[in-house]
């Protein structure tokens, strides 16, 4: 065996130097073993603290979620009542609308009988048409026009008087 600069063997330099790796190695074991220890107790504290937060978090969910029950019982107190004024009001509105709808009816109506009523009483060389040389029918063009335009002339003022009538 060859000696190196000292002048120790080389096996003998070789065991020493074994020997010092066998002491790191025995150290880093022991560091090893400690950081898995305080890997363990890390991780145990963490679940204890995941733990805590959930039920906080689940107290803290409860609670909002009783406060927001609260809330909605004493809103929907204010809202029926709402609602139910809401729903009279469109009731009311419905029924305006349809009593509206049916005097406008019933002036168009009267308007109309009372045009074909004059009508009647204009001069049969207004209301009749010749047809060939000894047949004459009445002329429902000029009758339609007539109605149209009576109805177009007095239909304002009756639908005022109506509505000025019905809402004093």
């Amino acid at each position: 065996m060859t000696d190196d600069d000292d002048g120790k063997p080389y096996l003998m330099q070789l065991t020493e130097e074994m020997e010092v790796v066998k002491q790191a190695l025995v150290m880093l074991r022991t560091e090893n073993d400690e950081l898995r220890r305080e890997l363990v107790e890390a991780r145990r504290e963490a679940s204890v603290a995941t733990e805590q937060l959930a039920e906080q978090f689940t107290n803290a969910s409860d609670q909002i979620r009783n406060e927001i029950q609260k809330v909605q019982e004493t809103m929907m107190t204010a809202d029926d009542e709402r609602r139910r004024q809401l729903v009279i009001a469109m009731q009311q509105q419905r029924e305006e609308i349809l009593n509206s709808r049916l005097t406008e009816r019933r002036i168009q109506q009267q308007l109309n009988q009372e045009a074909l009523e004059l009508w009647a009483t204009k001069p049969e060389a207004e209301r009749l048409r010749k047809i060939g040389w000894f047949r004459k029918e009445e002329d429902t063009a000029a009758r339609d026009r007539f109605v149209r335009d009576y109805i177009d002339e007095h239909y304002e003022s009756r639908l005022r008087a109506a509505y000025g009538e019905e809402h004093e």
